[in-house]
Order: C-alpha cells, then structure tokens, then sequence
C-alpha cells in the first residue's frame, strides 16, 4: 500500500481517538457496575415498584442480569475507574484469575498483547501449558455441516 502524505497524520488522530473511545467505554462499564452494586446491596432498585433485581435490571437497564452481574463483578475487582487501555471483555476475563499479586502485570499485558498471544496468557494463568510448545496430543475433532454452518 501506498502512502500519501497526511495519511499517517490522519491514521494516528484516528487511532488515538479510537483509544480514547473504547477507554471511556471501559470506565463508563465500571461506572455502571458502581451504581448497580450500590442499588443492589441497598435494594433501592425496589423504589421503582419492582419486587426482584431480575425485573429491574432487564426493565429498567435493558440487559440481562447475567450481564449486569458481570458488571458488577468487574467494577469490585477493578474499581470505578482505570487509567490503562484496557477493553471490557479482557477485564472480564480476568476477573477469576486476577489477584493483587498478578493485577498489573495482567492489565499491562492486556492492554498490549493481540489476541492470540492474550488467549495464550490466560491460558497460562490458568494452568494450561504454552500453544506455542504444547505438542496437541488431546485432540478433539468437529464437523461443519456446509448446508447449515452449525458445528456438530
């Protein structure tokens, strides 16, 4: 690919801001996660007239509770705020394997790694051994239907 000048320019203004988007995307997450644990443990969700978390959440959130639960989970292992750039889904992964030991070299590596190398990561982190040095003895054979696309 060719390169023109005021391209590069162009292509670091808008990766910046790409960086800056999905970093206020993450603490916006955390926020979030911050006041619905303070309306959990508190149950003023039942202010609005809803007898369970489950019809508040999904009535007045609009998510699942599922979803809202992992927010939660996140922002108590995190905090409200986080200054690295760090996407939503990584932190969630690392919410059971994260501990005050191993906290900033995961959110480092997080904010870093692609998303092979990340998956290798966890995977180390949880016992598995390197995919790079694993010599894939366990191995475990799908079929695709080509009509349908489903995996059997």
């Amino acid at each position: 690919m060719e390169i023109v000048q005021g391209q590069s320019e162009e292509y670091f203004k808008l990766v910046t801001e790409m960086k800056k988007a999905v970093l206020d995307t993450t603490n916006g997450y955390l926020k979030t996660g911050d006041i619905l644990e303070r309306l959990f443990n508190s149950k003023l969700y039942k202010y609005s007239g809803f007898d369970t978390w489950e019809d508040f959440v999904t009535d007045v959130c609009g998510m699942s509770v599922s979803g809202a639960d992992h927010i939660r989970r996140v922002t108590r292992t995190f905090g409200i705020t986080i200054e690295k750039q760090v996407n939503f889904s990584r932190l969630l992964e690392m919410v059971p394997i994260v501990n005050d030991d191993n906290m900033e070299v995961l959110l480092e590596k997080a904010g870093r790694e692609d998303s092979r190398t990340w998956k290798n990561t966890m995977g180390l982190e949880r016992g598995r051994p390197d995919q790079d040095k694993c010599l894939h003895e366990n191995q475990i054979t799908r079929i695709l239907c080509k009509d349908c696309g489903k995996w059997l």
